[in-house]
């Protein structure tokens, strides 16, 4: 097919889902969020830089930033990444790209895909060269100022790659939004990607990520989302499928649920081949009104995989909950598949105890919420160990407020 019966055939299907709801999550009328209008503002560094962002030429080696709908600036400062703009590399790289251009998501997925393959502007072309490990990290910012946010990104691996991708999306004042980001990934075999995605919006904030990443061979995934600030509603699911062999997947979200906020969350992982690991991590932080429901799921259909399903729920009040949904399925008799699903709730008597040794009330409850959302972090980078952690201790210092 040509470019111009690839893209038409996009669009064809994209319109015939135009007003096909989410399968879970709050619905959303699209139309009257495209109608509000950004408020003009100076771009926010200190916002940036509270998810831990530095949008330095030092400190990367591939910049994108994005306001609204306007694609601010990108740079390429390594010469082994590759970036800029979705509609530059499909107007100047379209024998490169077609083979991932709306591959791994199809653009009638739901009406939110359809309304970014139809309306969308921006988003990010990434492409990681062959046998390159990727020192700095590849840093990208999405700021929201008002209406709609509709995002497609591509991120591609070359064979033997390797690369860090930090990425923060935030609302810049509270005013009524929408953010969708389509994020196709590929890894091609001997890669390894590293990914950091933070979140913060406002309460009048709807977040709708689309996540697919398409693992071949001998690859590794180390996957972190935090959402740490209150979000009006929230619907995310992104699917891994490791489609080839002696993979390695862990994936771990962070999410804070307060006000009124409604999120419906998870992940899934396919295994199709042979001798892979996988973890899905959640960490569920409801306070408020907050209602959270997590669905984790992993599938293994070939031999010799081993994967794991962790989801904790922490309450910290009455009128919020969290309804954990792990679900494994196992297609074939050589794999091992296990879950542990917990909810509780922070004891009197664990905060008396902090209280007593000179630690204010809030204190406590922020050291006990740090102790919660403790996971095991492997990532070899220590700069960007460092950097996780620092950003875990800020959620559970806005969790206690």
């Amino acid at each position: 097919m040509s470019k111009k019966e690839i893209i038409e055939d996009i669009i064809a299907r994209a319109k015939q889902a135009i007003n096909k709801p989410a399968i879970y999550g709050a619905d959303l009328d699209i139309e009257t969020i495209l109608k509000e209008k950004p408020v003009e503002t100076k771009i926010d560094t200190e916002k940036i830089s509270e998810l831990g962002l530095d949008l330095s030429e030092k400190s990367s080696s591939a910049l994108y930033l994005q306001v609204d709908s306007l694609v601010k600036s990108y740079k390429k400062i390594s010469p082994e990444v590759e970036i800029m703009s979705i509609e530059e590399a499909v107007d100047t790289k379209w024998d490169e790209v077609k083979d991932y251009f709306w591959r791994l998501i199809d653009p009638a997925t739901d009406k939110y895909v359809a309304y970014t393959a139809l309306r969308g502007v921006g988003g990010f072309y990434v492409r990681v060269k062959r046998n390159s490990k990727v020192q700095m990290p590849i840093q990208a910012c999405m700021m929201s100022r008002g209406g709609a946010q509709l995002l497609h990104n591509i991120i591609i691996l070359e064979e033997s790659s390797e690369a860090t991708i930090l990425s923060g999306c935030l609302a810049a004042i509270e005013k009524l939004n929408l953010h969708v980001g389509v994020s196709e990934i590929y890894m091609e075999p001997g890669s390894k990607l590293t990914s950091v995605m933070i979140h913060s919006w406002t309460n009048v904030s709807h977040v709708r990520p689309r996540t697919k990443i398409l693992m071949k061979d001998n690859t590794t995934l180390i996957d972190y989302y935090i959402n740490m600030s209150d979000t009006k509603t929230l619907q995310s699911y992104p699917v891994i499928i490791s489609e080839g062999s002696n993979n390695s997947i862990m994936s771990t979200s962070i999410i804070l649920g307060s006000g009124d906020s409604y999120y419906d969350i998870g992940a899934g992982i396919v295994l199709h081949g042979d001798n892979s690991s996988a973890q899905l991590i959640s960490r569920t932080v409801a306070r408020d009104d907050s209602k959270v429901i997590n669905r984790l799921s992993i599938e293994s259909r070939g031999r010799g995989n081993k994967a794991y399903i962790e989801c904790s729920g922490l309450l910290l009040s009455k009128n919020s909950s969290i309804t954990t949904i792990p679900e494994l399925n196992a297609k074939n008799p050589e794999s091992d598949l296990y879950h542990e699903a917990s909810i509780g709730r922070i004891r009197d008597d664990e905060i008396d105890y902090l209280i007593s040794k000179g630690i204010s009330y809030r204190e406590a409850i922020a050291l006990l919420i740090r102790g919660f959302i403790e996971t095991d972090i492997k990532i070899p980078n220590k700069i960007l160990e460092n950097y996780i952690k620092n950003i875990l201790d800020l959620f559970a210092s806005k969790s206690s407020t």
